[in-house]
C-alpha cells in the first residue's frame, strides 16, 4: 500500500514475490472489470514461474481498493504510477530490471513512465493502447501523450513492446497499423551514431530492439481464445529476448 501525502491517495495492490529474482514487473489496467482483470492474472504465470519477476498489480486510483477519483487527464496516475515503481524497487532491493505493463487505459501511464537510470534495464509493454477513444481518456491531452511515447522510443535505453488486435472494438486497425508505422518512424530516426553517421543493424538499441509491435490476427479489446495464447506467446518471447 503506498499513501501520498500531498494528495491523500491510497494506491493498493498485491506483490507476489519470487525468491532470489532481482526482477520487477509492474502493471496496471486503470480499471478494476473481471475482463481486464482477468488477462492480467493470465499474465502472472509468465512473469513470475518462467521469467522470475516479481509482480505488482495495482488498481489505479478510483478504481478497485485504491482510493481518489478518477482524473480527467490521467496526469495523476502518471505520478501515481512513479511513485509505485520507486516504492517497489526501494522495498525489493537490488533491482536489475523492471517491465511495465499497461492494459488498455492503464497503458496511458506506462507510455509516460521514463527509462529508469542504468543500471536497471527497463521494458514497456502496451497492451490495448486506447488510440481511439485517447483524446476522450486524456481530456484532449493527445499531443501530450503522444510526444512523451515519441521520447521514450529516442531514448536509446528503452525497450517498448506495442500489441494490439486487428478486431479491437474501440480502434480499427487501419488506425493502429499507422500509428505504429508513425512510431517505427519515430524510433528508426534516431538509430544514429554519436558521430551523426546512420546506425547498422546489430547495433544496440536499434529499432528491432527499441520497439516491437506485434498485429495480432482476430484479437479483441478483451483477448479470448487463440488471440489470448497469441498474446501470451508474444510477451513470452519478447522478454526471452531482453
Amino acid at each position: 500500500m503506498i499513501r501520498k501525502s500531498s494528495s491523500l491517495v491510497t494506491v493498493t495492490g498485491s506483490l507476489i514475490n519470487t525468491p532470489f529474482s532481482s526482477h520487477l514487473a509492474s502493471s496496471s489496467d486503470g480499471t478494476s472489470t473481471t475482463d481486464c482483470n482477468s488477462l492480467l492474472e493470465s499474465l502472472v504465470e509468465t512473469l513470475a514461474l518462467h521469467h522470475g519477476f516479481h509482480v505488482l498489480r495495482y488498481n489505479s486510483r478510483g478504481a478497485g481498493r485504491s482510493s481518489g477519483s478518477t482524473s480527467f487527464t490521467g496526469f495523476p496516475e502518471v505520478e501515481d504510477l512513479k511513485d509505485v515503481v520507486q516504492f517497489s524497487v526501494q522495498r525489493i532491493g537490488n533491482v536489475k530490471e523492471v517491465v511495465l505493463i499497461g492494459y488498455s487505459n492503464g497503458s496511458l501511464p506506462v507510455s509516460m513512465h521514463p527509462v529508469l537510470p542504468e543500471p536497471i534495464r527497463t521494458s514497456h509493454v502496451l497492451l490495448s493502447y486506447p488510440l481511439g477513444p485517447r483524446g476522450f481518456l486524456t481530456l484532449f491531452n493527445t499531443r501530450t501523450y503522444q510526444n512523451k511515447l515519441d521520447d521514450l522510443l529516442r531514448d536509446p535505453r528503452a525497450h517498448v513492446l506495442v500489441i494490439y488486435g486487428n478486431a479491437d472494438t474501440f480502434t480499427g486497425v487501419e488506425s493502429y497499423d499507422q500509428w505504429t508505422d508513425r512510431l517505427k518512424a519515430v524510433a528508426k530516426s534516431s538509430e544514429t551514431r554519436d558521430d551523426g553517421s546512420e546506425a547498422v543493424p546489430g547495433e544496440a538499441g536499434l529499432l528491432g530492439d527499441r520497439l516491437v509491435v506485434k498485429r495480432i490476427e482476430g484479437g479483441t479489446h478483451f483477448w479470448t481464445g487463440n488471440a489470448h495464447r497469441d498474446l501470451v506467446r508474444t510477451l513470452h518471447d519478447f522478454l526471452e529476448k531482453r
